[in-house]
């Protein structure tokens, strides 16, 4: 799979999900870790990379009203919902814009805050892209991203993958594999020449029931993977993972772990 073909993936996928992702609650916990880690002032032009539903973008500017936010990402469906959001929420510093990041054109040392919640990861050429985002930071400006840890959504996910190979689906190796440890965070920062690097690691975990497990694989990354199965498969594969959680989950009730790395990082 090219380049060109991988982003129209992503768009796809994530076109397709967006009317459901933000029933992924713990999205918008990171988003809030996110911006207390920045210990930002508030002050002058934020941009916000693979920015979704508008999580970060939309707390950020409830928190700093003045902060003139950028919001870019490849997905119209996710930035049509990030609108709508900011409507409801009267928010008027915000520019949802539908960007690629790795052709973004802006003046240099534009940016007092960058921020990128689970994004970095996506990128073929993580340092490459890396740095030239930091490229954008003012002198004194931060650059805040997140990643998942090897904990994050186990054992449900590696039981997911691993029950699509009985239908003859090999998964690929998903993105958030990596930058899954402070180790990789590092190795990148200093392929980047972006250093120090300060990282922080944060448990989010929830108990979900079975159906909001499924929920979440049908409204997240995963979703293009149920999309291989095809109407008539899926029902089939659903009744056989459920009956797999079950054995695991007699109650019903499963622990989502979404613990998450997040990495600062100073010009």
């Amino acid at each position: 799979m090219n380049n060109l073909e991988r982003k129209e993936r992503i768009q796809g996928i994530f076109n397709d999900v967006a009317s459901r992702y933000d029933r992924n609650h713990f999205f918008q916990i990171s988003a809030r870790n996110l911006l207390d880690y920045s210990e930002f002032s508030g002050k002058g032009e934020m941009l916000d990379v693979c920015t979704g539903t508008g999580n970060v973008a939309l707390f950020a500017a409830q928190r700093w009203p003045e902060l003139k936010i950028k919001a870019i990402d490849l997905s119209k469906g996710m930035l049509a919902q990030a609108r709508k959001k900011a409507e409801t929420r009267k928010l008027k510093n915000i520019d949802f814009v539908f960007q690629d990041a790795e052709t973004l054109k802006a003046d240099a040392a534009s940016c007092d805050l960058i921020t990128c919640a689970y994004g970095l990861f996506f990128f073929p050429d993580i340092s490459n892209t890396f740095r030239k985002l930091f490229g954008l930071l003012k002198p004194g400006g931060s650059f805040v991203f997140s990643s998942f840890t090897k904990t994050a959504f186990g054992p449900y996910n590696e039981l997911f993958l691993s029950q699509l190979k009985a239908y003859g689906i090999e998964p690929p190796k998903p993105a958030i594999t990596r930058l899954q440890t402070p180790e990789e965070i590092r190795v990148l920062c200093h392929a980047a020449k972006v250093t120090p690097v300060e990282i922080v690691s944060r448990e989010i975990r929830t108990e979900i029931s079975i159906n909001d497990w499924w929920a979440l694989i049908d409204s997240a990354g995963y979703k293009g993977l149920l999309n291989e199965l095809g109407p008539e498969r899926l029902p089939a594969f659903k009744t056989a993972h459920f009956a797999a959680l079950e054995k695991i989950a007699p109650q019903g009730k499963l622990l989502l772990i979404a613990d998450s790395l997040y990495g600062i990082v100073k010009r």
